[in-house]
């Protein structure tokens, strides 16, 4: 909540102060952010994320005092949206052993299990698989891990891993 103020001498209706967002800030940003017409007290409306906002959001204030042919005074508000860790990763695998070895369960992001064949060669690359996640920053770097003694993931690139036996 941030409160705007502005101040006019007059004495009576022509020192009243009423608060409003610009057209422009309205048409733009009305959704997200309001003000209140007596308070100036701004207001957000409704969450705002980061991945749509990543650039600050301009606000035009527009103060008006009562008297008859009066002129608005303007105040331009910064808002910088901070990101916060709220995706989860996007786990994606694709099989990469020939049909009649392996066998698998679900697609994608939905793989279930796996299935290779009994004695394999040790170090036989069986699945690839790719992280992704929508925060920026350390809240976006993924570390990925398997608990198992009989397969090894290994980082390829930044967001790409093999799964060997």
């Amino acid at each position: 909540m941030t409160i705007f103020r502005a101040s006019d001498p007059d004495a009576g209706i022509n020192g009243e102060i009423t608060y409003s967002l610009s057209e422009r800030s309205k048409a733009d940003y009305g959704h997200l952010f309001s003000v209140h017409p007596r308070s100036g007290i701004i207001s957000q409306r409704l969450p705002v994320d980061f991945e749509e906002h990543r650039d600050p959001i301009t606000l035009h204030v527009v103060a008006n005092d009562g008297g008859e042919g009066s002129l608005p005074a303007n105040a331009r508000v910064v808002v910088t949206v901070r990101d916060v860790n709220d995706h989860d990763p996007d786990i994606r695998f694709e099989i990469t052993g020939t049909g009649s070895e392996s066998d698998v369960t679900g697609s994608g992001s939905d793989i279930r299990s796996l299935s290779v064949v009994e004695h394999g060669s040790t170090g036989e690359f069986v699945v690839h698989m790719s992280v992704e996640d929508m925060d920026s920053g350390n809240a976006g770097r993924v570390h990925c891990t398997i608990p198992s003694s009989h397969f090894t993931l290994v980082r390829m690139y930044p967001n790409e891993y093999k799964v060997s036996s």
